[in-house]
């Protein structure tokens, strides 16, 4: 006791001859949980001495608050806490960017949690001055900290601001290895969440809260998964409020001078190991059944056709001649011209018109030509998620080494990290696009094999029989399937503003493939080439990127003003079949088709083809109205992007199922 003493009076002596002479320290014998009110001017000092106190140790560590309404920024009220192994000082009124604050409260670390291997009492020395002339009152309260630790479940109401910061401590239980601390507020004031390890100092303050440990900023709802591996000895919950709110939410206001902030939160159990692995080989499982059914529909598919060929009757020779002349004959007749005399002069002739007929190229043609569509998007694949991959595994070691949560945008309610992965869940829930997609292409190859062993068989069937097999398009579908999985995985290891476009990229391709093949179906030869395919599908993905980084009203204006030229011109180019082009001629050719002698005016007037102006004209109209109200909004661009291009897909393939219904009610 007489040695404190002797220590407190040294410091005070130290103190008054680095100010002034005439400084006077007075020593107060303090106890706990008792508020002592004093005055202090330029010429005192006021010393609180906390000796040997039992009751504070790391499960009940010290709270200190200090007030005093009388405090000036001129002449501040200084106030230093001189632990064995450590010391805290700040400043009263206590100044953030946006306001500042007459109460200040701390927690004190305990000072058997300060790396050192000698175990003392805690003793604490609380000392206030300042520099004014005139006396300043303030109030002084040293409290042990009551429901310090926190349990499994057990729910926490605290209230904290930003010049009184709090933190919890919480230790693993033998059982639990893996928890989530969920956070629940009802105000939108920005505040910080840091776990750090049980050691000293605390980082407790707006400045210092991310030195140290794993952090993120919330408004009402928070949450962190935490491991016994990152935390063998347990971890502090600390909790800032921020002196205002541009930390979390941008283009805010400042409101009010009282950041007072009531916040909710607990600790709950994780799932474990076991639970992860009948997660996942639960997904594999379910996965496994559509390759079983595939597997077996194939089997049997294949036993009722060899059947069926077995009790099949032998062709006749002379049939057989007679449709290899037809297969030579639409094979070699080349010449756009030559095909379209050969069609008229069915017609004409009354004989049975088939889609190859309409086809101003060759079923070898049209083949070789689908597959450039599956190299094409293999090399953008490639090229295009090397990038990606390396990316986002930078930002994943970034998180991990320095503690930032905001980096990424998860929902961390939900998540389980494994190993390196802070969200391994979403990002295994790609693994359908993968498994889904080669399953897609391995049909592809089935169904490829059996129409070319057919063809050997039958040469005319690719010419008399169905549609124009062209199987390069189902294959680059198959592959932008597995592509998009492994960029949405991608896009999950990290998921935030900058990097959307890579969950988003190959719906594009996707959506637009499908709506490819569709067109296809019925148009072999008129339909984008793979050349012009990507290089519209690299366009797309420019004027997104250029989107999420100035989505503002002036470039939603400029896009849909240029989406909707683009939209009349393919609309143009559907209407004509193809048979159109777009240059400065154009003008005159309208007039003179307009101007044309012998026309009544009915005849000017309507269009030339009814019904596919009527299905063109509902389309850009739904289309005009998305564009529209997604401006008005400035709302996700890619996400409007995606909306676009499936409203075209689902527009079209509306139109298909439902042609013969809409002609029977035009007619």
């Amino acid at each position: 006791m007489l040695i404190l003493w002797c220590f407190a009076l040294l410091f005070a002596a130290s103190q008054s001859s680095a100010t002034t002479s005439e400084l006077s320290a007075i020593v107060i014998d303090a106890q706990l949980n008792t508020s002592y009110v004093q005055s202090v001017n330029s010429t005192s000092e006021i010393i609180f001495l906390y000796s040997n106190v039992s009751q504070i140790h790391a499960r009940a560590p010290a709270r200190i608050s200090v007030s005093s309404s009388e405090a000036s920024h001129d002449s501040p009220v200084l106030v230093v806490v001189r632990q064995q192994r450590g010391v805290l000082s700040w400043q009263l009124p206590y100044a953030t960017d946006r306001g500042s604050y007459t109460s200040v409260s701390r927690t004190l670390c305990p000072a058997s949690l300060f790396k050192s291997e000698v175990e003392t009492q805690e003793n604490l020395i609380v000392s206030v001055s300042t520099s004014s002339h005139l006396n300043v009152a303030f109030t002084v309260l040293v409290e042990v900290e009551s429901n310090f630790e926190l349990k499994i479940d057990n729910e926490r109401n605290t209230t904290v601001s930003p010049s009184q910061p709090r933190f919890f401590s919480f230790e693993f239980p033998l059982e639990v290895n893996t928890v989530l601390l969920e956070a629940d507020s009802s105000d939108n004031t920005c505040m910080t969440i840091s776990l750090q390890e049980r050691n000293c100092p605390v980082y407790d303050l707006e400045g210092t809260v991310m030195f140290e440990g794993s952090w993120q900023t919330m408004t009402k709802k928070g949450g962190i998964t935490l491991s016994r591996e990152k935390f063998p000895d347990g971890f502090f919950i600390v909790l800032v409020v921020h002196g205002d709110d541009t930390a979390c939410l941008t283009n805010t206001p400042f409101e009010s001078s009282s950041r007072q902030k009531n916040v909710v939160f607990s600790l709950r159990k994780k799932i474990s190991y076991d639970e992860y692995l009948v997660a996942t080989f639960g997904a594999f499982g379910v996965f496994a059944v559509f390759y079983c059914i595939s597997f077996i529909v194939a089997v049997l598919h294949q036993m009722s056709r060899r059947r069926q060929r077995n009790a099949a009757a032998t062709t006749d020779v002379q049939n057989e001649c007679l449709l290899e002349g037809l297969e030579e004959e639409n094979e070699t007749v080349a010449d756009p011209r030559s095909r379209e005399e050969r069609l008229r002069r069915k017609v004409n002739a009354g004989e049975p018109v088939f889609v190859s007929d309409m086809s101003r190229s060759g079923s070898t043609e049209l083949r070789r030509s689908a597959q450039k569509y599956l190299w094409n998007i293999l090399t953008v694949a490639t090229f295009y998620g090397l990038p990606v991959v390396q990316l986002v595994i930078t930002y994943q070691r970034v998180l991990n080494n320095t503690g930032n949560q905001d980096l990424c945008f998860y929902n961390f309610l939900c998540s389980h990290p494994v190993s390196v992965l802070s969200d391994f869940n979403h990002v295994f829930s790609n693994v359908g696009y993968g498994l889904l997609g080669l399953l897609f292409v391995m049909l592809v190859y089935r169904r490829e094999r059996r129409h070319l062993k057919a063809v050997a068989l039958d040469p005319t069937r690719d010419t008399v029989l169905g549609l124009p097999q062209q199987f390069g398009l189902f294959y680059a579908l198959g592959v932008a399937l597995i592509s998009e999985g492994v960029l949405s995985a991608c896009y999950h290891v990290c998921p935030n503003q900058q990097n959307f476009q890579f969950d988003t990229s190959f719906m594009y391709v996707i959506a637009m493939m499908c709506m490819l093949r569709i067109y296809q179906n019925r148009h072999p030869d008129i339909h984008a080439s793979a050349y012009t395919t990507f290089a519209m599908l690299a366009f797309v993905i420019l004027i997104g990127m250029i989107g999420v980084l100035t989505g503002t009203v002036i470039f939603w204006s400029l896009f849909t003003a240029v989406h909707m030229t683009l939209c009349l011109l393919l609309s143009a180019q559907v209407y004509y079949m193809g048979c159109w082009n777009l240059d400065l001629g154009v003008p005159a050719r309208v007039w003179e088709a307009y101007t044309q002698p012998g026309l009544s005016f009915k005849t000017r007037i309507l269009p030339v083809y009814p019904k596919r102006m009527a299905l063109l004209i509902i389309g850009n109209i739904l289309i005009v109205i998305s564009n529209t109200k997604k401006a008005m909004n400035c709302c996700c661009f890619e996400c409007q992007i995606v909306t676009l291009v499936a409203h075209g897909i689902n527009f079209y393939f509306s139109c298909s199922l439902r042609s013969c219904a809409i002609t029977n009610l035009m007619s």
